[in-house]
């Protein structure tokens, strides 16, 4: 019984990297929301005070394309706190106005500290929510979601819950200049 659980799970496992392979070399969204979870090298206390964001990535995207422009981005770390604002850099802002883009694709690094669930939003709209399952220690959180652009302006907010106080959740948001 232990080797066909054994199987199953190593099934399991190749086809969730297999399928996170495909869709990061095609450049596409699959869905609204993506989290993955890797390993980090800092100590991660409990949740709520000490959830905060390690680092954001932004893509320029066009709807009309149907993707994201890989040839730029512009990308922070070590925010360390709860508010992740920045602007683009020339390259990104270029592409971004060259191929009438009106979304970015970004990438969040968190540190949930150990938060239960989280929910996602996107210029103030509801993209997903979920749980985070299982705790390893030292491991961080990759959200990965399409943010619209308002006057040349896009923010995001990642909201963790702890499940014994679902109603007062830790937010860690962000502001994207595009100019």
């Amino acid at each position: 019984m232990k080797k066909v659980l054994r199987m199953v799970a190593m099934v399991m496992v190749m086809l969730t990297f297999s399928m996170t392979a495909f869709a990061a070399e095609t450049g596409e969204v699959t869905g609204d929301v993506k989290v993955e979870r890797s390993k980090s090298d800092v100590p991660q206390p409990r949740f709520p005070g000490t959830a905060s964001i390690y680092s954001v990535k932004a893509y320029a995207y066009s709807t009309a394309l149907g993707g994201y422009i890989k040839n730029a981005y512009t990308y922070v770390t070590r925010f360390t706190g709860q508010f992740g604002n920045m602007s683009l850099n020339a390259a990104t802002a270029g592409y971004f106005h060259e191929y009438n883009c009106d979304k970015l694709y970004i990438e969040v690094e968190i540190d949930s500290g150990r938060a239960d669930m989280y929910e996602v939003y996107a210029g103030g709209t509801l993209i997903g929510k979920g749980d985070f399952g299982p705790y390893y220690e030292g491991f961080t959180d990759v959200f990965s979601f399409l943010v619209p652009v308002n006057g040349n302006e896009a923010n995001w907010k990642i909201v963790l819950y702890d499940r014994e106080d679902a109603y007062h959740g830790v937010p860690l948001t962000g502001f994207i200049s595009v100019d």
